[in-house]
């Protein structure tokens, strides 16, 4: 099988997506204007995670909270998690951690 870098980053972009926490109750929570202000469940998956050009971008900017929910959330450590997942995506290709 040949492994190509979109292959790769798409991956990655899919194992962030699916351990992305998202809250169950509806409805915007926080101080709108602040980087905690989440308009509805789902904000974080859907305007937080960016494919780029080089992998997967955390995108600040949109949603601020993001370190919040990786500390704070129902599941909480998803980002390193999602980096275990994508490293033993790896080895079951056939490569090595060193």
């Amino acid at each position: 099988m040949q492994i190509t870098r979109k292959m790769l980053e798409t991956r990655l972009y899919e194992i962030f997506q699916k351990n992305a926490p998202v809250r169950q109750t509806g409805g915007a929570t926080g101080k709108r204007g602040t980087n905690l202000y989440s308009p509805y469940p789902g904000n974080l998956k859907n305007n937080g995670i960016w494919q780029t050009n080089t992998g997967v971008r955390l995108d600040l900017n949109k949603v601020g909270y993001i370190w919040y929910a990786n500390l704070k959330s129902r599941k909480p450590n998803y980002i390193e998690k999602s980096v275990s997942e994508f490293l033993q995506w790896l080895v079951s290709l056939g490569g090595r951690i060193l």
